[in-house]
């Protein structure tokens, strides 16, 4: 982690905690959070870290480089295999499985041959994280992210169009509740602290959080167990519900909200004693 990188430069320029403070012009306490992954530095505070222990900017980054270069793309990944499973349930269970050049049918098959499309799904993710580790250079690197996620993009409107003509009559309230089921779990998987760290845009972000690594970390992994609960009682319950009673489930995501509220309250109280 990021603390034990910089205690590790640290001891390696043998200077003391306090002495790094001294040159930086905060308190002791302050580098003794940083090295124990309480509180992480801003940009601005690595760069002077980096100056002070003499190695390159990147090297303190390292680990969190790898960890953020696939995260989003980990999300395409998860909502591409949950939302081809709610389709697949709705087909019914012969389909076209192949056309010809004038779009005539030439095949039926079963509709769990969808299934092969989980193939190319763990492709492209493979190959985005081989390359988050293997390139080095950044602008290489973000250039081919972006190709893999609009292919990725493209290939989940291809094999949802072909889904959609698969099916005779498109049931429209299944398909919505089924997409925001499968986006909720996939959040809900996602805000885990190990895969995200302190942001602006994901997790349950407060002043606390965003402060206070610890907190960030306590409260992001009840808010993943808990959120990941109700995601995966969400998923079942919309293919398991008729539809007349299906759209109830999208309140589960608002019941998430107010209990890791009161998580976070009595969390608060209890960082304030």
């Amino acid at each position: 982690m990021l603390g034990d990188r910089l205690k590790l430069y640290r001891v390696k320029k043998k200077l003391s905690q306090e002495s790094v403070a001294n040159i930086l012009n905060v308190s002791r306490q302050t580098i003794s959070k940083y090295e124990n992954n309480i509180n992480e530095p801003d940009l601005k505070t690595l760069e002077k870290l980096a100056n002070i222990y003499n190695v390159d900017l990147s090297l303190l980054l390292k680990e969190e480089e790898h960890q953020r270069v696939s995260i989003f793309h980990l999300g395409i990944t998860i909502f591409s295999l949950l939302f081809l499973f709610i389709l697949i349930y709705l087909m019914p269970s012969i389909i076209p499985a192949h056309y010809n050049i004038y779009g005539e049918v030439t095949r039926y098959g079963s509709k769990y041959e969808f299934l092969l499309f989980i193939i190319p799904i763990l492709i492209f993710f493979g190959i985005d994280t081989l390359i988050a580790f293997l390139v080095s250079d950044k602008e290489a690197m973000k250039i081919s992210r972006i190709i893999l996620i609009i292919v990725q993009i493209i290939f989940i409107v291809m094999y949802s169009y072909f889904s959609f003509i698969s099916m005779k009559e498109i049931n429209y309230v299944k398909l919505f509740v089924g997409f925001n089921a499968s986006l909720f779990l996939t959040i809900s998987i996602l805000v885990n602290p190990k895969f995200t760290k302190q942001n602006k845009i994901l997790g349950f972000r407060t002043s606390l959080t965003l402060n206070n690594l610890k907190a960030w970390n306590d409260i992001n992994m009840f808010l993943m167990i808990s959120s990941t609960i109700l995601g995966l009682l969400m998923y079942i319950l919309t293919l398991l519900l008729p539809n007349n009673v299906v759209y109830f489930v999208l309140i589960l995501p608002f019941i998430e909200m107010i209990i890791v509220y009161i998580k976070y309250y009595f969390y608060q109280k209890k960082v304030n004693l």
